[in-house]
């Protein structure tokens, strides 16, 4: 009983995390696939920093 109350809680904090928050998900997965050094640079810039810099301007 006591966990039923701690997960129901837990989904209810959870829920409205997400309607007070806006997640962004950055996912560099992709980048670690790359061969080239150069290639690895690029991917890095456009997968990872690009959205990131991106999110914070807006924020700002």
């Amino acid at each position: 009983m006591i966990l039923q109350a701690d997960d129901s809680s837990s989904f209810n904090f959870k829920y409205q995390a997400e309607k007070i928050w806006s997640v962004h998900h950055i996912i560099a997965t992709d980048v670690f696939k790359e061969d080239r050094e150069e290639d690895i640079d690029e991917a890095w810039r456009n997968t990872a920093l690009q959205p990131c810099l991106d999110i914070v301007k807006r924020f700002l």
